[in-house]
């Protein structure tokens, strides 16, 4: 079939799909020549620092597992046959990484002039060499608003606090985050941050 048709969907969704690192991606395919599906083709994979070869069912499916890593751009492509300069049918399918931002806070309870100390960890490699830039938040009312910036080096950062301004009992809801444009040369989206950590100042 030189008028073939190749479909994708990643985790059941339309061609891409959002996950979280460590989370699996799978990609399911279908082609079709018409209405007819196309058994026993070769299907040719490549992107994101990986490619394989496929071969689709009697029904014309065939998936591949991703594996855990970066956001990627995955391409399938067909060939009718082996000598066409070009593709029959082709098609993308978009993975795109949130990384796993865990963070630690200690002590929890400290007072004006006091100093809390933050560490934690970035799941998802690779690193770019630099380090991975991280926002620095605290909740106010419904948003998070940054007020400083650190830099975890292969994955990992340590931070440090002083409370200066707080003249009552009050309590900040903390936590880090990727810049809504990402961290230079690291291959994940933007979105989430770590988890929240609740620290009392009196």
């Amino acid at each position: 079939c030189e008028q073939a048709d190749l479909s994708l969907a990643v985790n059941g969704k339309s061609g891409r799909a959002v996950i979280r690192y460590g989370h699996r991606a799978t990609v399911t395919g279908v082609l079709r020549c018409g209405t007819a599906p196309i058994a026993s083709a070769t299907i040719v994979m490549g992107g994101g620092g990986l490619g394989t070869t496929l071969v689709s069912a009697p029904d014309g499916t065939f998936s591949y597992s991703v594996p855990n890593g970066p956001s990627r751009t995955l391409t399938f492509s067909y060939r009718a046959f082996s000598d066409d300069p070009s593709p029959s049918a082709s098609a993308r399918a978009l993975i795109s990484v949130l990384p796993r931002i865990r963070l630690a806070i200690s002590p929890r309870s400290t007072f004006n002039g006091g100093t809390i100390t933050w560490r934690g960890r970035v799941q998802g490699g690779p690193y770019p060499p630099g380090g991975v830039t991280l926002l620095v938040e605290v909740k106010e009312g419904r948003r998070w608003l940054p007020f400083d910036e650190i830099v975890a080096r292969k994955g990992r950062f340590t931070y440090r606090y002083t409370f200066l301004r707080t003249t009552q009992p009050t309590s900040y809801r903390f936590r880090v985050a990727l810049p809504a444009n990402g961290a230079g040369g690291y291959d994940y989206r933007p979105g989430g941050g770590s988890n929240t950590i609740t620290v009392h100042v009196s």
